[in-house]
């Protein structure tokens, strides 16, 4: 069955984690998704990505613009936010490491430090750098799943927002979309980087200098 055409089962909460906020991302594409307020099912962001890949524009379904994102292949990305000057991606979004994909990644929005951090699955969520225990907005991917008596099912991506997210809601939405989009892009290059390996290692006459 299509993927489009199963049965969907929507993010619950309990009253401890409830958040603000919750944003359904569909289809569950970086490149060309949109954001849809779970409560008023309101189309509210949109991400659309040029067919070459070299440019994304984040926007608000109204048509205006939040973020232009220029992807450079061998110099340094480029973005330009809610009007402001256009900077290197990597001099607004600090990251700890020697690839701008590593996390922790860091930004600084009204005096306040945010950090966006991953887990092993690939799973982000934003904390205040005063309180990394906490996070205060976090996306979970979309998922297939066998469900008895109901067969398979789609738990639809999600993001979702706590109060100290929402106060600076645009900027949460703008650096999840450039963020998540890293991570899908950085994945399938070590897909693809490890099924070329797999196929020399099982390639008697591969290999070379």
């Amino acid at each position: 069955m299509p993927i489009l055409d199963l049965p969907k089962i929507y993010p619950t909460f309990t009253p401890e984690t409830q958040p603000a906020q919750v944003y359904l991302l569909e289809p569950d594409n970086t490149n060309n998704g949109t954001l849809i307020d779970f409560e008023t099912r309101k189309e509210t962001y949109q991400a659309r990505t040029t067919a070459n890949f070299t440019k994304t524009s984040i926007r608000y379904f109204s048509g205006d613009t939040l973020a232009d994102i220029e992807w450079r292949e061998f110099r340094s990305d480029l973005v330009e936010v809610q009007g402001r000057e256009k900077v290197k991606l990597k001099k607004w979004l600090r990251h700890s490491g020697t690839f701008f994909w590593e996390f922790p990644v860091m930004f600084e929005e009204k005096g306040e430090m945010y950090i966006w951090k991953s887990n092993i699955l690939g799973h982000l969520s934003l904390y205040l750098a005063s309180d990394q225990e906490t996070p205060i907005a976090w996306f979970e991917r979309s998922r297939k799943w066998y469900l008895e008596g109901k067969g398979m099912v789609l738990y639809p991506a999600f993001l979702a927002l706590h109060e100290d997210a929402v106060d600076i809601q645009d900027i949460v939405v703008a650096t999840f979309f450039i963020l998540e989009k890293k991570q899908r892009m950085n994945a399938k290059a070590d897909s693809l980087a490890s099924g070329r390996l797999a196929s020399e290692g099982s390639n008697p006459f591969a290999g070379g200098n």
